[in-house]
């Protein structure tokens, strides 16, 4: 049958129930004219309500189709306003009003039908016992995914990897290798988030991202950017997500990113567009509070569907050593990786003399933390911390892999057989 016009109204309260309120447009030329009459009938399993037309005015289900003068031109009216209404879509404050020759169809507005859906498929995997299938976007080496299934598997929850998208083969490979997450029915997506047909995917109930070089300070600075939407390969990443979260509708969405991510233009339209699909947010900034040695900001965005009971409640997960030596390996005095690095003492001198603001930082066993590491570490930056010679004041080196995975909190297993320029990534 022909769809004439689909309208997604509020419900309006009217005295102790829920109003609805349709005027002009196609109602006349779907049947509905001033004077006519129309039957109701309320379906509470599917949560519709149908109106059709009808020739029999003495009936007890009948409403006449009254009118509205605006201007001077008179139009068709259909007002309902009763507590049946406010029952059969109780808990939604929208609908959906699909009109055709005939007939009237009132129904869920897709997003609350959606939330509903998502809701109700997470509900029933739980008590079924089934694994809880989550995908990632922006998926790295798997990291972030190993410590989620992690935690989950610790409350005595069952996840299991369905579908992860990375444009990095070299990550992707090392995931495959040593990340236990993946199963014999995971489906690996090579390419970036914009790249992909949600539609060919198995909806998840969770899902996170995403990539954050466009938005972290040093990242808009290299890139000369003006904004992190700028960035040629990461800027545009957040719309692919939500159109994965559209098609897709999963039940809890994780989004972790640098704590500049917060007040970007991506962030303002995720925020609008996640409420308006009914999720509500939870948004924190964490540090190393939750453990890590590593003074380093996360910015974290929980996106729960409104229906589901959630409180944001972070806890630290392990003790935080006490100092540096603690995680420090035995490096030899006279090893080949203590250097000069002349290049770095001439570099700060000059940022002090420019007023930068910036300095080397070297730590050492007595140092109670370290600042943050980011991408690329190995290429000796002196912002980022090196490690001082035991004896001889002019020589440093970088964080060897093993420590990096320990101050960081990360098992060192999972980038295995990387190349150590992609393990201090």
């Amino acid at each position: 049958m022909n769809v004439l016009q689909i309208s997604y109204l509020k419900l309006a309260d009217h005295k102790g129930g829920k109003r609805v309120w349709m005027q002009g447009l196609k109602l006349e030329e779907a049947g509905y004219k001033i004077g006519s009459f129309y039957s109701r009938h309320f379906d509470c399993d599917k949560h519709q309500l149908v109106l059709l037309t009808s020739d029999n005015e003495a009936s007890e289900n009948n409403r006449k189709v009254c009118r509205k003068k605006v201007g001077d031109e008179f139009y068709p009216l259909i007002d309902i306003a009763n507590q049946e209404l406010a029952e059969l879509f109780s808990g939604v404050d929208r609908i959906q009003v699909i009109i055709q020759p005939g007939k009237i169809t009132i129904e869920y507005h897709q997003h609350d039908r959606k939330r509903i859906e998502r809701e109700h498929r997470l509900e029933q995997t739980l008590l079924s016992g089934l694994a809880v299938p989550i995908a990632s976007m922006a998926h790295g080496a798997g990291i972030m995914d190993y410590y989620l299934h992690k935690g989950l598997e610790d409350t005595g929850v069952r996840s299991g990897m369905i579908w992860a998208v990375e444009p990095d083969n070299t990550y992707l490979q090392t995931s495959l290798n040593n990340n236990p997450i993946w199963s014999y029915q995971s489906q690996v997506i090579e390419g970036r988030i914009e790249d992909v047909d949600a539609k060919s995917l198995q909806s998840p109930l969770m899902i996170f991202s995403e990539p954050c070089t466009g938005a972290s300070k040093s990242g808009r600075v290299k890139n000369k950017l003006a904004f992190a939407e700028a960035h040629e390969t990461a800027g545009t990443a957040f719309l692919g997500w939500l159109m994965a979260i559209k098609e897709l509708s999963p039940a809890i969405l994780v989004l972790e990113n640098v704590p500049e991510y917060q007040s970007t233009i991506s962030m303002h339209m995720i925020r609008e567009t996640l409420t308006d699909w009914r999720y509500k947010l939870h948004e924190v900034i964490v540090g190393r509070e939750l453990g890590a040695f590593e003074d380093r900001k996360r910015f974290c965005l929980i996106a729960v569907s409104e229906g589901l009971d959630f409180e944001l409640d972070l806890q630290p997960i392990r003790q935080r050593e006490q100092t540096l030596a603690a995680i420090l390996d035995d490096i030899p005095a006279d090893s080949q990786c203590w250097s000069p690095c002349d290049y770095l003492d001439k570099k700060a001198v000059r940022d002090k003399q420019a007023g930068k603001g910036f300095s080397m930082q070297l730590v050492d066993g007595e140092s109670l933390k370290v600042g943050c590491i980011g991408k690329g570490y190995s290429k000796w930056r002196s912002t980022e911390p090196l490690v001082k010679h035991p004896t001889a004041p002019s020589l440093k080196r970088l964080l060897t892999v093993n420590e990096l995975s320990q101050i960081k909190t990360i098992d060192k297993s999972l980038v295995q057989g990387m190349s150590r320029t992609k393990q201090m990534k």
